[in-house]
């Protein structure tokens, strides 16, 4: 697990073991402030499964990182450039998809 700010947002960046095989799963949790409180969403990797924890989780530090350049330009932006040549998804079908929608938490 690693945990790191990049461009004024934290990322949680973390893998996954799967239930029914031996593989990992990249998952990356992206919080920042807005002026309505602090905001996250939480990516995964989908179909991208890697043989080792170290490679599913630099492959989330990736998903994150791509996706907070691209927050602008729409979710789809992060899909086309989520696959990094030194983070190749072990399925050719991985890509990064939002697991769920991006959540606020008003501030107390």
């Amino acid at each position: 697990m690693e945990q790191f700010s990049y461009r004024s947002h934290s990322i949680l960046a973390a893998a996954r073991r799967t239930a029914c095989v031996d593989y990992w799963v990249p998952v990356a949790r992206v919080s920042w402030d807005d002026p309505e409180g602090i905001r996250d969403s939480v990516l995964t990797g989908g179909a991208a499964w890697f043989k080792s924890e170290e490679e599913a989780t630099l492959h989330a530090v990736a998903m994150a990182r791509s996706w907070i350049e691209n927050r602008g330009q729409g979710f789809r932006a992060v899909l086309e450039s989520s696959s990094s040549p030194s983070y190749e998804p072990a399925s050719v079908h991985g890509v990064a998809r939002e697991r769920s929608s991006t959540i606020n938490h008003p501030r107390s």
